[in-house]
C-alpha cells in the first residue's frame, strides 16, 4: 500500500480487511516533538502533554455516504496546534466486507478535527485504522509526529454511481471495466444508486460502434449462489446484461433484458462460464450492459442488485 502522498486538507485512506484483535490505543499525545532547529523533546504520557491529542474514535461510526465521523481532536491549547498531514499505515478488519484501497478518506475539518468519511466505493463493516499523524504549531517552529490506531469503527458506505470511478462508457465514466473498451454513453448514472427513483439512460450511437458500458459492482458475501435483479424501464430488442471480473473473464452467461424485472439465479451450473465462480471474484465484479442492435439506441435502468441467494 502506498503512503507517498500527504494531504492537506484530506489524506487519502485505504483500508484493507484483515484478522486480529482490537489493537492497544496509546494515551501519548506525541511519538516525538521537532524544532525547527533539529531538537527533539520528549512528551508526557498523559493529557497534559504539549500535543493534547484526544481519541474519539470510539464514539465514531459511518451509515451513509454522506456522514462523516472525527476519530482525532486537538484539545485547546496555548500553542495552536494544527493538524498537517494524516496518512494511512495499516487498517484492521474485525468483520464485515473484504474492501480495497482508496474506499475512505481522512479529512482534515478546521485543521483539529481528523475524520473519516466515504468516497464512493461500497461496502460495510468493522475497522481499526492505524494512521501517521503530524501536526504543527502556530508559526511552524515546533511539529509533533505520532501513529495513533482507532478502536473498532462501524463503517458503512453504499456505493455512488454518480463518481466516475465506478461505471465506465465513452464519455465520463473511468471505472476498470470495460473501460478500455467502452462503447455508448451512460446518461445521469447517479439515478441507479440505492434510494433514487429516477433511471440511467444507456445510449448507442452509431459512432462509437453500439453499447457497452459497465457498473462496479458493490462486494458481495461468499456463497454458491447469487441472484441478479436489474429493474428496466426502457429496453431495445439487443439489450443484454452479464457479469465480468477485473480481468475480463465471464462470471454469468449473457442475459436478454426486457421492460420491467428481470430476475437471474448465478451458479456453478451455468454452462456458459468455464473458469472461477463468483465466490472467488467478490471483490472485483462488474456488472455489463451490451446492445447488439444496430444505430442510435437508448434503453433505460431503474436499479440492479446481485445478492446471495
Amino acid at each position: 500500500m502506498s503512503n507517498d502522498k500527504t494531504w492537506t486538507r484530506r489524506a487519502a485512506l485505504g483500508l484493507i480487511a484483515g484478522g486480529g484483535g482490537l489493537l492497544a490505543f496509546s494515551t501519548d499525545a506525541a511519538t516525538q516533538i521537532h524544532l525547527n532547529r533539529g531538537t527533539d523533546l520528549g512528551t508526557e504520557d498523559d493529557e497534559a502533554a504539549l500535543l493534547p491529542l484526544i481519541d474519539k474514535s470510539g464514539d465514531a461510526s459511518i451509515s451513509d455516504s454522506d456522514e462523516e465521523a472525527t476519530v482525532y481532536s486537538i484539545d485547546s491549547n496555548n500553542l495552536g496546534w494544527k493538524f498537517t498531514s494524516v496518512k494511512i499505515s495499516e487498517v484492521g478488519g474485525k468483520s464485515g466486507d473484504k474492501i480495497g484501497t482508496n474506499d475512505t478518506v481522512v479529512v482534515e475539518k478546521n485543521g483539529r478535527d481528523a475524520a473519516i468519511s466515504c468516497t464512493g466505493s461500497g461496502f460495510s463493516g468493522e475497522y481499526e485504522i492505524t494512521l501517521d499523524i503530524k501536526a504543527d504549531a502556530a508559526g511552524g517552529d515546533v511539529s509533533a509526529t505520532m501513529q495513533r490506531t482507532t478502536q473498532a469503527i462501524s463503517i458503512d458506505c453504499p456505493i455512488d454511481y454518480s463518481d466516475q470511478n465506478n461505471y465506465s462508457d465513452n464519455e465520463d465514466g473511468t471505472a476498470k471495466r470495460p473501460g478500455n473498451n467502452a462503447k455508448g454513453e451512460v446518461i445521469n448514472p447517479e439515478n441507479v444508486n440505492e434510494g433514487t427513483s429516477g433511471s440511467t439512460t444507456l445510449q448507442s450511437r452509431n459512432n462509437d460502434g453500439g453499447l457497452k458500458v459497465g457498473f462496479t459492482l458493490p462486494t458481495v458475501p461468499s456463497a454458491g449462489e447469487y441472484t441478479l435483479k436489474i429493474k428496466v424501464k426502457k429496453s431495445t430488442a439487443g439489450l443484454y446484461a452479464y457479469l465480468v471480473d477485473g480481468d475480463g473473464n465471464l462470471m454469468s452467461c449473457k442475459k436478454s433484458l426486457k421492460k420491467g424485472l428481470n430476475e437471474f439465479d448465478i451458479d456453478d451450473s451455468n454452462s456458459c462460464i468455464n473458469n472461477d465462480t463468483i465466490s472467488d471474484n467478490r471483490t472485483d465484479l462488474f456488472l455489463i450492459f451490451e446492445d447488439t442492435s444496430n444505430g442510435n439506441n437508448s434503453s433505460q435502468i431503474h436499479s440492479f442488485e446481485l445478492s446471495a441467494a
